[in-house]
């Protein structure tokens, strides 16, 4: 019988390298690779809110939302999402301010000329953000800034996280006890989100938020409509007005000079627009 054959070269090459390798080095991958443990378990993430998670219900417009309007107001909108005939009542609004005869002033016309479009495109907005709308105010500042305005009970906590989330808004908490919700681009997003006391939450022109959450915090202004101390405040006179998809109260300060008119008067005016007409009320 022969005897036991030698390795090949490929063979001897790796008893070389056990050997040389010897117990140690085995003992040393052992330590290393060591029977399996338990698998790491990263900690549980918590899941980001969204605006829908945070906020309850739909946004809408009452007494406490005509109340906290500062009396100074150039124009109190509030309109009704939820009417039937809204799309109608908007072209005729549209359609009245167009009119010669509304006798409307500048900053006001320019805003109820494009009523219809800016209110669609600020549903759709906000619907996509997880807010929805069941009615909202639409105001025009003493600066002719227009303001959106809307009542909803949101979770600030997670509400903050859901917005910042959006990675368009950059979070700024006030003194006060407002919060801002800035645009980091604002030509995607051209507002600043604000929220203020009692679940109040609008929109208002990217940058002026800390200024106008200001004028929405006053509690009197020094003149009502016309620059007349004694006159009763726009938001009153609104909610004095029948329900109608869109109730609208002009009230242009005499000192702002400019208007649509042959004489330069500055007028004011109570409108109950629905989708077959623009009533005026005479106060």
């Amino acid at each position: 019988m022969s005897g036991p054959r030698s390795p090949g070269p490929i063979g001897a090459a790796l008893l070389a390298l056990a050997l040389a390798c010897g117990p140690e080095a085995t003992t040393r991958e052992n330590a290393q690779t060591g029977p399996a443990g338990p698998p790491e378990v990263a900690p549980p993430s918590l899941p980001i809110p969204t605006v829908a998670d945070a906020c309850r219900g739909r946004g809408t417009v009452g007494d406490e939302e005509l109340e906290a309007v500062p009396p100074d107001a150039r124009l109190v909108a509030a309109i009704d999402l939820r009417a039937d005939d809204l799309d109608d009542a908007l072209d005729r609004l549209e359609a009245w301010t167009r009119d010669e005869g509304a006798r409307v002033p500048v900053v006001v016309g320019l805003t109820l000329s494009q009523i219809g479009f800016q209110t669609r495109w600020i549903r759709d907005l906000l619907g996509r953000r997880g807010i929805g709308l069941e009615s909202a105010l639409l105001l025009i500042a003493p600066g002719g800034e227009s303001i959106w305005l809307w009542r909803i009970a949101c979770d600030l906590g997670p509400l903050q996280r859901a917005l910042e989330a959006d990675g368009s808004l950059r979070i700024r908490a006030l003194a006060s006890g407002g919060v801002i919700a800035e645009p980091r681009d604002p030509s995607a997003f051209p507002f600043d989100l604000v929220l203020t006391a009692g679940d109040r939450m609008g929109l208002v022109p990217a940058g002026r938020g800390v200024d106008l959450l200001r004028w929405l915090g006053r509690k009197s202004a020094a003149a009502g409509p016309l620059g007349d101390a004694s006159a009763e405040a726009p938001a009153a006179l609104l909610s004095a007005l029948e329900d109608a998809p869109l109730r609208v109260v002009i009230a242009e300060r005499s000192d702002h000079g400019m208007v649509i008119t042959p004489s330069g008067e500055s007028p004011s005016a109570r409108l109950r627009v629905t989708g077959s007409a623009v009533q005026r009320v005479d106060p």
